[in-house]
């Protein structure tokens, strides 16, 4: 009986010593896997980054391009007196928007509103060239 035992307890100790070194192999397994994931997150994050940066750099582009074309024009040169005396969009405070907020402003203004006969007519007048 107590050889029966004596075996007993050697044997849990065994299955013990195998499972602690198993146990210790897949926490070794764990640490590396997540060491990978982490590094495979980091090169998504790099990756996500690199094509939002390229995405928005060119609607970015886009956005400026308009927005000059806009302060360029006829309309808003036409409008920049009224704006000077009576207050309004200009080009200094439009300058510290983002573009697309900048080119939203400036068609939302009055001052563009108040400039759309005149582009009408421009717009007749070089029909009628053709």
């Amino acid at each position: 009986m107590v050889g029966d035992l004596l075996r007993l307890a050697l044997g849990l100790e065994a299955r013990l010593a195998r499972g602690a070194a198993a146990a210790s192999r897949l926490g070794a397994d764990r640490d590396a896997a997540l060491k990978s994931l982490d590094v495979l997150r980091d090169e998504r994050d790099r990756l996500a980054a690199a094509l939002e940066e390229t995405v928005a750099g060119e609607a970015a582009g886009r956005w400026t391009a308009r927005l000059d074309g806009l302060l360029e024009s006829r309309s808003w040169s036409l409008s920049a007196p009224l704006r000077r005396r009576f207050g309004g969009a200009d080009e200094t405070r439009l300058a510290a928007l983002p573009a697309a907020r900048a080119v939203e402003a400036v068609l939302a203004s009055a001052w563009w509103d108040m400039a759309a006969p005149v582009r009408l007519l421009a717009r007749l007048l070089a029909r009628r060239r053709r």
